[in-house]
């Protein structure tokens, strides 16, 4: 079976699952599949669709100032120790993309959660892999580092962190190049593996209503992530990391929401009448400390290769 057949049986058996996200797309992520059928036909348009999915996927500055907003882990330890974790430096090219992604969203997240010191080791690390990828031509260190140390720019930081971090995707599909694509999607999954090991790294989330319904909605993301990489699944360092995706947007299909609506009550407003719908919205997750296991074990098994 071919790779392409391989990839729309795939997409059949899924179609009904692939929805938005909540943050706003340009175009659905649906839409953007069936344009798969044509990536032998057209390059060009292949590497468009493949960025177009990359794009409406939630980057680190968003999911970061959700975490704030859902007071998540903003301890000075635990984003400390993420800083520490990640001063390493890897040989493997796929490694280094995961793990500019991976800094990418400590950079965002230590720079909301003002700690500049902490941003400023990130900043340094993305210049240093940036340098080593050969990509260097997206990234601006002067321009980040005078946001970073200059006061009252906060969101001109945070903008402009977005724009690189969206620049460098797209110019790795920009190259051509098979290594450089792969690298743009394992970079992605690098910020978006440590967003989400960020939001579940704390117990009393584990109850946070909004978290789990935000996480529940990112087993669409995944399915944009599995179905881009089975167009790579014969290079050595995809397959383990499909299978990891599998387990969990198996276990993200477990969270549920119902929908308790409650007898709809009218009432008078002067000479208008008003009907007050009221519901409740309930997450039931069987076994959601298993989530933040298959997560944490995802994001070890990239980062510990060399």
């Amino acid at each position: 079976m071919s790779l392409l057949t391989h990839c729309e049986g795939r997409k059949q058996q899924k179609q009904t699952k692939i929805a938005k996200d909540t943050i706003n797309q340009v175009q659905p992520i649906s839409e953007m599949l069936c344009s798969l059928q044509d990536i032998r036909k057209e390059g060009c348009r292949s590497r468009a669709v493949f960025t177009d999915i990359l794009m409406s996927i939630p980057g680190p500055t968003e999911l970061s100032l959700f975490a704030k907003e859902q007071h998540v882990n903003n301890q000075l330890d635990f984003i400390s120790i993420a800083a520490k974790e990640l001063q390493y430096q890897p040989k493997e090219m796929y490694t280094q993309a995961w793990l500019l992604g991976a800094h990418f969203t400590r950079l965002t997240q230590a720079w909301v959660y003002q700690k500049p010191t902490i941003a400023h080791i990130h900043l340094k690390a993305i210049k240093q892999l940036v340098t080593q990828l050969g990509i260097t031509q997206h990234f601006n260190y002067s321009e980040l580092n005078f946001l970073l140390t200059t006061p009252h720019k906060h969101e001109a930081f945070l903008m402009k962190t977005t724009q690189i971090y969206n620049n460098i995707l797209r110019g790795c599909f920009e190259f051509g190049r098979t290594d450089l694509s792969v690298s743009a999607i394992f970079m992605s999954l690098g910020s978006f593996t440590e967003s989400l090991y960020f939001l579940i790294a704390s117990a009393p989330s584990l109850d946070n209503e909004a978290l789990w319904e935000r996480l529940a909605d990112q087993k669409f993301m995944l399915e944009g992530y599995l179905l881009l990489l089975y167009f790579y699944d014969d290079l050595p360092n995809v397959m383990p990391v499909m299978m990891a995706l599998d387990k969990l947007q198996a276990l993200l299909e477990q969270v549920k929401k119902e929908y308790n609506r409650k007898d709809a009550q009218i009432t008078v407003k002067g000479d208008v009448l008003v009907l007050n719908q009221q519901s409740t919205t309930k997450m039931t997750m069987s076994t959601k400390k298993k989530l933040p296991i298959l997560i944490k074990q995802l994001r070890t098994q990239q980062l510990t290769r060399r």
